[in-house]
């Protein structure tokens, strides 16, 4: 029953069970008055958080390699390698960016018994090339006294870590070049 009392203010009058939660379903849906700072500090809130977000996206889809290879061949005569010797691989690259790349070696011998060679540090910081200006060396690993003579293949992959999410979380991208095959002859 409302109150009917007219000396009572009508902000005073107790309001009815129906009415009291229709208030306050209008005032907690209903538009709010944030003062601009507020406003300003969740705008900057929120655009950092999406940044962050969008750094960690671009980080993961890192995925290009940090040197491009032109061509890669064998260089010894004919071919032919003697047990004990080096195979001479002539690689010629284009370095795309300055990041840190690991390469490992495997040698598979005429019977198809693989042997690994410990990994190298590839010179991550060199200047950046162009495709106008290729890098040229000679490397390769030497053919164990015990292989067997047959057809050899060395396999070569390339592990790289370009941006702090890799680093951190080890996630190195690797890539595996194709065989290049030689002759392994008896010495």
């Amino acid at each position: 029953m409302p109150h009917r009392n007219p000396s009572v203010p009508p902000q005073l009058v107790p309001l009815d069970d129906v009415d009291l939660y229709a208030r306050a379903l209008a005032l907690s849906a209903g538009p709010k008055k944030a003062p601009v700072h507020e406003r300003v500090l969740n705008v900057i809130y929120w655009g950092g958080v999406l940044i962050l977000v969008a750094w960690f996206l671009a980080m993961a889809s890192d995925r290009s390699p940090p040197i491009r290879w032109v061509s890669r061949e064998i260089v010894n005569p004919d071919g032919k390698v003697r047990q004990g010797e080096r195979v001479q691989v002539k690689a010629v690259r284009v370095r795309t960016r300055i990041c840190e790349l690991v390469k490992r070696q495997s040698l598979i011998d005429g019977s198809g018994r693989r042997t690994d060679y410990e990994a190298e540090r590839f010179d991550a910081y060199g200047a950046i090339t162009g495709p106008t200006s290729p890098e040229t060396d000679i490397t390769g690993p030497t053919v164990p006294l015990d292989a067997v003579p047959g057809r050899g293949r060395l396999v070569t992959a390339f592990a790289w870590d370009c941006n702090v999410l890799q680093r951190a979380l080890g996630w190195s991208i690797t890539e595996v070049q194709g065989p290049l095959e030689f002759e392994i002859v008896a010495r």
